[in-house]
């Protein structure tokens, strides 16, 4: 809104504009960006405790390697295995919550997460006469 060269506006005009102009830009942003919401593959140990300590990791990490990796070195190791046990100790805290609840079918939830996945391939079968030319053909059927 244009103001006339003989109207200058003060202070308290000008502070109203600028409220004014701050509003709509808030508004506007909050209609066009979308809301983060959780994921059901977020972790649900993290917390803002977890990243407080890794932006302080991150910032000496930056800084150690911006300076030869000698002078933030040791805030450095410092703040990463403050952090790295922090995790650990979330994790902890998560899995024995998880455990101490009541429900029948958490007792297969943990049993499923604990189970080992480790699966052997079949190997393949060999024919048995090889003969002294020392080559043998895998056999595809029984």
């Amino acid at each position: 809104m244009p103001f006339p060269l003989t109207s200058i506006p003060g202070n308290h005009e000008l502070d109203l504009l600028a409220e004014d102009f701050t509003n709509r830009i808030v508004e506007a942003a909050s209609n066009s960006i979308p809301k983060s919401t959780t994921s059901p593959y977020s972790k649900p140990w993290w917390n803002d405790d977890l990243k407080t300590l890794r932006k302080s990791m991150l910032y000496y990490s930056r800084k150690s390697k911006a300076l030869g990796y000698t002078l933030y070195k040791q805030e450095f190791q410092n703040a990463k295995n403050t952090y790295f046990n922090a995790i650990k100790g979330a994790k902890l805290a998560h899995w024995n919550k998880f455990l101490e609840n009541e429900d029948s079918q958490s007792i297969f939830k943990a049993m499923k997460y604990t189970k080992d996945t480790l699966y052997q391939l079949i190997p393949s079968i060999l024919s048995g006469n090889s003969g002294n030319s020392g080559n043998s053909e895998l056999k595809s059927t029984f």
